[in-house]
């Protein structure tokens, strides 16, 4: 059962990963994951003013904001061995790191820590979903009941 310890490996350091992000500085030292969120946000959640330029920038950010959602409903798939779910959810976080990456270009400043420490925790995650779903292939999932069981 070396591979399936290595997926429960892989989705526990992405767990970490991500909900270490939000307390990281994602821009300088001042400017945490947490607060980064709200930012993106703040164009459907009203925050300390922050309002964007263009609908388009509004759109970007709110929905680089619900990535985090989408990166819980993937983890708690994946927790709960939802099968049905597991092609969606690795295309679906693909697809958010891919958003995720646009703060890399025109970003105010250069990203600290806590941003790439939040894009790779999507990626790590549908490495980890991708793994598993390798391993039920052959016939044999990982972990019988899902990652939470013994």
């Amino acid at each position: 059962m070396k591979h399936s310890r290595s997926i429960v490996a892989l989705v526990t350091i992405a767990f970490i990963v991500h909900v270490s992000s939000w307390f990281l500085p994602v821009a300088g030292a001042e400017y945490p994951g947490w607060k980064a969120f709200r930012v993106a946000f703040a164009s459907v959640w009203p925050y300390d003013g922050v309002s964007d330029d263009s609908v388009l920038g509004a759109i970007v950010s709110t929905a680089s904001a619900l990535t985090n959602v989408w990166f819980a409903l993937a983890f708690v798939a994946l927790a709960f061995r939802r099968d049905d779910f597991s092609r969606l959810a690795f295309w679906g976080l693909i697809g958010s790191a891919l958003l995720n990456a646009v703060w890399l270009v025109g970003a105010a400043g250069a990203p600290g820590p806590g941003y790439f420490a939040w894009l790779s925790s999507f990626v790590l995650l549908a490495v980890a979903i991708r793994m598993n779903d390798s391993v039920a292939a052959v016939g044999s999932h990982p972990i019988g009941g899902g990652l939470t069981s013994a």
